[in-house]
């Protein structure tokens, strides 16, 4: 496991195992979000992977809308084939290339929505700079040829 310089105390992991599950749970139909940004708004931007292990690991959790949550670039946990399935029960579309169209479904609460005030320009900056890169990737043409020799 990466050794992060800003690692957690058991009560900082307890807090931020709660905070994800709860952020997690109130994630609307039809809409998804990232790892990375439940880290940030949980206050650990650096802790996206640890996002998955709670998700995983915490008894109850598949109570939860995990099936919501995907990776940045909307691909969905290698290894769970209805998760896919379940994301277009709620209306959820999907690219040609199997991810989700994050331009139109992804979750961005508002700032303070679910996140301390000590990470909200975290949180801006972190939504502004997906947003700058989406766009950048949506209006280039190196992404249609991918694949493609």
């Amino acid at each position: 496991m990466k050794d992060y310089p800003d690692r957690m105390t058991p009560e900082q992991a307890r807090r931020f195992g709660e905070d994800v599950l709860n952020i997690v749970s109130q994630i609307p139909r039809g809409r998804v979000t990232t790892y990375g940004h439940i880290a940030a708004l949980a206050g650990w931007p650096s802790h996206s992977r640890m996002v998955g292990r709670t998700l995983r690991y915490t008894p109850g959790a598949e109570h939860l809308p995990c099936h919501r949550v995907v990776n940045k670039e909307g691909r969905t946990a290698p290894g769970w084939s209805r998760q896919r399935t379940l994301l277009e029960e709620e209306g959820v579309c999907f690219k040609a290339n199997g991810h989700v169209d994050m331009v139109r479904h992804l979750w961005e609460p508002e700032v303070n929505y679910c996140c301390p005030a000590d990470c909200t320009a975290t949180l801006r900056s972190l939504v502004e700079e997906i947003a700058e890169t989406t766009e950048m990737f949506l209006t280039t043409d190196c992404h249609k040829n991918r694949g493609k020799r």
